[in-house]
């Protein structure tokens, strides 16, 4: 190869580089799924804003996902860019199980434009766009809002995730509460009917089935009782 050709060589060495590294690669358009409103599509894009003076080749997909999930509401995102500034942002949003009612102390007059939501896979949450909740009333102790520092969960709100759903399915229109109370004991308080104690998070399936029956065969009864106790599932409880 002559000089002519190792000059061409470099030229064409210096421009793919100059293209990798230039920020031109940078990404300046995202197509997002998932985006519920305008609103929410606006905020997703400012906050991945910052990357578009990022090269290409030295984005970080993880950092740029972990951008976008500091809005809480998001379970997960998944992105994928390209060397052409174009990117494509799936969205995956939280489903809530439960609500956190304010207190009943709370200023009348205040207007409450958020609440605090439990996601199916036991997170806790605050959301201001859910104007409409269809589910149960949520308690649960104040130690329980506070993040969760270690990867084994202090308290069980997976399970008080579990209980919100099968409570649904239970006790369908009937409006109730679940409780979570200082001791990590789960409970269900039906609105004119019965306190269901549930107890520890162990064997939940085995409790509902329990309460399943019961519901099924003498309904109007059981809605009847004051307190049933379903904590040891093989030894049930109906107090009226």
């Amino acid at each position: 190869m002559g000089w002519s050709g190792w000059l061409w060589s470099l030229a064409l060495v210096n421009l793919v580089v100059g293209i990798f590294f230039s920020s031109s690669t940078g990404l300046h358009h995202v197509e997002v799924n998932g985006a519920n409103n305008a609103a929410e599509l606006k905020d997703v894009k400012k906050r991945l804003e910052p990357w578009s003076m990022v090269p290409w080749v030295r984005q970080s997909r993880p950092a740029m996902e972990t951008a976008v999930l500091a809005d809480n509401r998001l379970a997960g995102a998944t992105i994928k860019s390209n060397i052409f500034g174009r990117g494509e942002l799936s969205l995956i949003h939280r489903e809530p199980v439960a609500r956190i009612d304010p207190p009943a102390n709370s200023d009348p007059k205040k207007v409450v434009d958020s609440a605090i939501y439990l996601d199916s896979s036991g997170v806790l949450y605050r959301d201001s766009r859910l104007i409409e909740f269809v589910g149960p009333s949520l308690e649960v102790p104040d130690a329980a809002r506070l993040p969760q520092m270690s990867i084994i969960q202090t308290w069980p709100l997976n399970a008080v995730a579990k209980v919100s759903v099968k409570g649904q399915g239970l006790l369908q229109e009937l409006q109730f509460k679940v409780v979570l109370d200082e001791r990590s004991v789960i409970s269900l308080e039906v609105v004119d009917g019965p306190h269901i104690i549930l107890g520890p998070e162990s064997d939940l399936d085995e409790k509902f089935a329990v309460l399943d029956r019961a519901f099924k065969t003498e309904k109007d009864k059981v809605l009847g009782y004051k307190l049933i106790n379903v904590s040891a599932p093989d030894r049930p409880v109906f107090s009226p």
